[in-house]
């Protein structure tokens, strides 16, 4: 009797353990993400990170290059300066050889060819000074003779030649003198014999014709 109860609670030991070890639930594997879920997710984080790039400035072109850069020229050009006129006159300038008065009076805007009452303008004060600085500055601003006597006087033979082909009286009388012999007083000898070319006399050659 003793026997078989042992055999019997033996058999429902293992029956139990069989039961205990069959309930109990396996651990749930975690499932792996395949290829394509992996490179969906980095394609997903790749672009969140470049939803709002950095915007870069686009580089001037060389048409705005230039526009900008004539604007500031303008700019800074809108109001040069304006040279001062000195105090003294450019005829008193001319005729005392100041030539540094004179450059001013030119960069202010100063004209070169008003006449005196005599018809002379600077260009021939210039001549008579005998300052050539001066003379040859006022024919780089276009200074002209204002008659043909001093253009003899000067020895200026194309202004001579320019005063002839206009016109002038080739003995006009200036002063008691003709235009030859201003030539011959300043020993142009080229300009008295192109005024001879074309009638030119002296004084008194024109008085003993009388």
């Amino acid at each position: 009797m003793k026997h078989i109860l042992i055999t019997t609670i033996a058999a429902v030991l293992v029956v139990g353990c069989g039961e205990s070890q069959q309930s109990a639930p396996a651990q749930e594997a975690k499932p792996v993400k395949s290829v394509a879920e992996r490179d969906s997710n980095s394609q997903d984080r790749d672009e969140a990170e470049q939803a709002d790039p950095p915007t870069a400035k686009a580089p001037e072109s060389v048409a705005e290059r230039d526009s900008n850069s004539q604007d500031r020229d303008e700019a800074e050009q809108a109001d040069p300066p304006t040279a001062k006129a000195p105090d003294i006159s450019i005829w008193d300038a001319v005729k005392t050889k100041n030539i540094e008065a004179v450059k001013q009076h030119l960069d202010s805007g100063a004209g070169v060819n008003g006449k005196d009452e005599d018809e002379y303008t600077l260009l021939d004060w210039a001549i008579f000074t005998k300052d050539t600085e001066t003379a040859e500055l006022l024919r780089k601003h276009g200074g002209k003779h204002g008659t043909i006597h001093s253009a003899a006087y000067g020895g200026d033979i194309e202004a001579v030649k320019k005063f002839l082909a206009a016109g002038a009286d080739v003995n006009a009388n200036g002063g008691g003198r003709t235009p030859l012999d201003l030539a011959i007083f300043m020993k142009k000898t080229e300009t008295a014999e192109l005024l001879r070319k074309h009638g030119g006399k002296t004084g008194d050659e024109l008085k003993a014709v009388r």
